[in-house]
């Protein structure tokens, strides 16, 4: 796998790219997270997207592609190695590194610090993605054609619901999605109506759209909840806490009920657009006429009859 860093000068250019870590780190101790970090960002954007930014680095052409994708690789592969660094690992076990000079700190220190590098590895590739997002050979790729088969394929739909302006999060979601249609759209519609909502939902009634939209989307939310990084939701979902060990402002995950409780709200929100849709579906559908063997007329009440 050809990678977007050489031994040569490594630690003043992670330096560069990073600006926060020290000018002295070495390639050797951090090549294999890497190594690993350009699987990930591989997984994404796809091998072929990739061999663009590995071909703009051997023209040694320093494009914006390429120092995007350098970014997103440098900032991961330092969150993956910064833990293990933390602390010494000798013949004696783990000890905690300390000098005369720096102090370890606290454990809500690098709490904050480690979501701190997580978010912003997570902006890192949505600048990425927006960067690709008019390139043939990313919107070409498996994980992006995946995306535009689904109803709900852009940021943008999201925005009357709640925004969420992230195109990583989006391409996260991309299961829950196809699930939600699966389990709660398709049931409502029936076949024909499923069909038509795929290939060509904006000719389908606005009511039914947006009840549509905010199905799948509610749904999808309480799914990626339950599996996806906190950090990785809008800062509207992940409430922001003080912490009662610093007057500094800090972020940290939902407490054990927090995270329950948000999934069952955008449930409930999830069930009210299903509602909707169903209400919406049968008032397309024609009242059934009586079979021919109920058109009689009960003319049992006596009040009928004169005697």
């Amino acid at each position: 796998m050809d990678l977007l860093f050489k031994e040569e000068n490594f630690g003043r250019s992670f330096q560069d790219l990073l600006g926060f870590v020290d000018a002295d780190m070495e390639f050797g101790f951090i090549k294999s997270d890497i190594k690993s970090a350009t699987r990930e960002i591989i997984k994404i954007v796809g091998d072929a997207t990739y061999q663009l930014a590995v071909a703009d680095y051997q023209a040694e052409n320093n494009t914006e592609l390429l120092q995007a994708f350098q970014y997103a690789i440098a900032i991961n592969a330092y969150r993956k190695y910064a833990p293990s660094n933390d602390l010494k690992h000798g013949p004696n076990g783990r000890l905690m590194r300390s000098t005369d000079n720096e102090k370890s700190p606290f454990g809500w220190m690098i709490d904050r610090d480690n979501a701190n590098q997580e978010k912003k590895y997570y902006k890192a590739v949505d600048d990425l993605l927006e960067i690709l997002s008019d390139n043939s050979t990313f919107t070409g790729s498996a994980n992006y054609t995946k995306l535009k088969e689904l109803i709900i394929n852009d940021t943008s739909q999201f925005d009357d619901y709640m925004p969420i302006d992230s195109r990583l999060l989006l391409l996260k979601l991309q299961p829950g999605i196809r699930l939600a249609e699966l389990q709660h759209v398709k049931p409502i519609l029936g076949d024909t109506l499923f069909n038509q909502a795929k290939t060509d939902f904006s000719n389908l009634d606005d009511a039914m759209q947006i009840s549509i939209k905010g199905l799948l989307i509610y749904s999808a939310m309480a799914w990626g909840l339950a599996r996806l990084s906190v950090h990785l939701m809008p800062d509207a979902v992940v409430q922001k806490y003080m912490s009662d060990r610093s007057n500094t402002k800090s972020t940290k995950a939902p407490e054990k009920m927090e995270l329950p409780l948000a999934i069952q709200k955008f449930q409930e929100d999830a069930r009210f657009y299903a509602n909707n849709l169903s209400d919406q579906v049968k008032a397309l559908q024609p009242p059934e006429a009586p079979a021919d063997d109920d058109l009689t007329i009960d003319m049992s009440d006596n009040k009928f009859f004169t005697t």
